[in-house]
């Protein structure tokens, strides 16, 4: 039969549908079919079909069950992707609200994690490429400003010099290196402006112990060095030649068994992670940092460490690295290496060692855990952590104290910070560096002033300095470095100089990526650039590297000589002239190097 309330179908002789939960009561068998009417005034109704013809198929109504299950699996579905949204912050509220060693345990770990990952990063790219093909090409370009080359050129004539010198306002050397095992190549090209003026080439085959030299816009000619004997008579060794490649293969090897990124970046943590677990005397409470004229709310975390602590994680420590697998697969690997050089009979032998060196350490600070104790006396070491909403490290704090409870010394640092705004500083005993300015995103700028023993030594100016890749490693932006509005009065310069060292300042202008690097450092005076170094470079993939089928041999000094006498000046002296130097000046280079002869 079926439900006169859900209209599913229900097994006979129940009270309740087991559908929708209702009273069943007296319902029939079979749904009546309508039958036709007929009214009082003769004309009967009779129901249609629908307009396919098929008869209307009645959906069953939900059941209040049903319904209430899919209510509460929804609240649930919205529930967990809320709280993926939100992780972070649900993770931020449960540290904030856990004991203060944890709380400390977790902000510390969380700031020296971030650093870990960088230093481990920066490890796994260095040990990708050692011994691999490889290439570098960079530049360096010194430049000076038009009023710089103007002055220069009013101080010169002032003593009668009569030299024009606006020629020689931008020097570059470009450079390109690469290697590929036992060779290597590298071009360097000298310029003026945009004109380059010479280059040469060094090719370097440490299979042959060899070395190519060229000038190509003197001479097309390499002249060729055997490096086995300069090595030879150098390190007072036979065979250079077995003895390089005996140096190659044994790096090689090492690096083979160096660990990889992974690993140090697991080990450093867990180890950092094991320090911080011995560290439990921990008092947490609110504070507000004031300084400069705004102040912020954080935590203070307050973390004791006593003698006893300081053995407690000495002896924590050894006992994990006695076990550690891992550093046992890492010592078990250097000791292959040091076997195949004979330093050890095989790597279980130096992991053995390596065991009984810390079964003795173990042993000592046991047997001598009490005269220690004793010897530090009351000494501590407290260390302040001050600690924002969002749980990020603001600042710290060292307080030590000698075995009688006096002041062994201390340091601090904090940065408050207040809508865009921020001030900082940072006390290192004699040492105080004070600073202000703002916060755009990433992007920090301030000036900054370094003083010793009340003295304003130093000042800083920051320039869109960026945060996120400070702590990855690839500084971008600019500093500023002036002399301290005191530090004159202490160095001995002419009275005249000190109003203008005053306004000069030099700068660095930073912008590293992972395979690039730019470089800029300005000498300014009054804000105006006064000289610069550019320094610039990118690594490049490795590519095979030929060297010369012939070349001159530097030994042999009939040849060296037909070398030299056949050096072409013509080209070098082109490309100076089209660089802009005065003819004069030519003719003067051309009466040093050939004694009037021409070119």
């Amino acid at each position: 039969m079926f439900c006169n309330q859900c209209g599913g179908k229900i097994p006979d002789n129940v009270k309740f549908c087991p559908n929708c939960g209702a009273l069943v009561g007296n319902i029939p068998e079979e749904p009546v079919a309508p039958t036709a009417q007929e009214p009082e005034n003769g004309f009967a109704f009779t129901p249609q079909p629908d307009f396919d013809g098929q008869p209307e198929n009645k959906k069953p109504k939900m059941g209040k069950g049903k319904i209430a299950l899919l209510a509460v699996l929804g609240v649930v579905v919205v529930a967990a992707i809320v709280a993926l949204l939100n992780m972070n912050a649900i993770r931020a509220f449960f540290v904030r609200n856990s004991s203060p060693a944890s709380f400390m345990q977790t902000v510390e770990g969380d700031a020296m994690g971030s650093m870990v990952d960088s230093l481990s990063n920066t490890y796994g790219r260095l040990l990708e490429s050692a011994g691999k093909p490889g290439g570098f090409t960079g530049s360096v370009e010194i430049e000076l400003s038009d009023s710089t080359m103007t002055m220069l050129n009013a101080m010169l004539a002032q003593q009668g010099a009569g030299l024009d010198l606006s020629w020689l306002n931008n020097i570059v050397f470009n450079t390109q290196t690469q290697w590929d095992g036992n060779r290597s190549l590298v071009n360097v090209g000298v310029g003026l402006g945009d004109v380059e003026i010479a280059a040469f080439q060094i090719i370097t085959d440490m299979e042959q112990m060899k070395m190519w030299l060229a000038i190509p816009e003197l001479n097309q000619q390499y002249l060729v060095m055997d490096l086995s004997k300069v090595y030879s008579m150098s390190m007072q060794v036979g065979d250079t030649s077995a003895v390089m490649q005996e140096a190659q293969a044994m790096l090689r090897s090492l690096l083979e068994r160096m660990p990889q990124e992974e690993v140090v970046n697991s080990l450093l943590k867990k180890y950092i992670g094991i320090v911080l677990g011995c560290l439990n005397d921990v008092e947490k409470q609110e504070t507000t940092l004031q300084l400069n004229g705004l102040e912020q709310t954080c935590t203070q975390l307050k973390t004791t460490i006593t003698p006893e602590n300081l053995l407690d994680i000495g002896k924590t420590l050894l006992s994990e690295v006695k076990s550690d697998t891992q550093i046992k697969d890492i010592i078990l690997g250097m000791g292959e290496f040091a076997a195949e050089n004979g330093a050890v009979e095989d790597g279980q032998q130096l992991y053995d060692q390596f065991v009984a060196q810390i079964d003795s350490l173990l042993e000592q600070l046991e047997s001598q855990k009490d005269s220690l104790v004793a010897q530090a006396g009351d000494g501590v070491l407290v260390v302040y952590h001050y600690v924002d909403s969002q749980n990020r490290i603001i600042g710290r704090g060292v307080e030590m104290t000698n075995s009688d409870s006096s002041s062994a010394g201390s340091f601090y640092y904090y940065t408050v910070t207040q809508g865009d705004k921020f001030a900082f500083e940072a006390n290192l005993g004699t040492l105080v560096i004070t600073g202000d300015g703002t916060i755009s995103g990433n992007l920090l700028s301030g000036a900054y002033v370094l003083a010793s023993e009340g003295m304003e030594m130093l000042k800083v100016d920051v320039t869109d300095w960026d945060q996120a890749r400070w702590e990855e490693g690839t500084p971008s932006g600019t500093i500023g470095l002036s002399f301290g509005a005191d530090v004159l009065g202490q160095v001995p310069v002419a009275e005249e100089m000190v109003p203008m060292l005053s306004q000069m300042q030099l700068t660095f202008a930073f912008d590293v990526k992972e395979d690039q690097a730019d470089v800029k450092v300005s000498i300014l005076s009054s804000g105006m650039e006064i000289v610069s170094l550019h320094v610039s470079g990118s690594a490049t993939e490795g590519g095979e590297i030929s060297v010369p089928a012939e070349g001159v041999d530097v030994e042999d000094q009939q040849a060296l000589s037909q070398w030299l006498m056949a050096l072409d000046f013509n080209k070098l002296f082109e490309n100076l002239a089209n660089a802009g130097v005065p003819q004069e000046y030519l003719l003067e280079l051309q009466q040093v190097l050939f004694g009037g002869m021409g070119y």
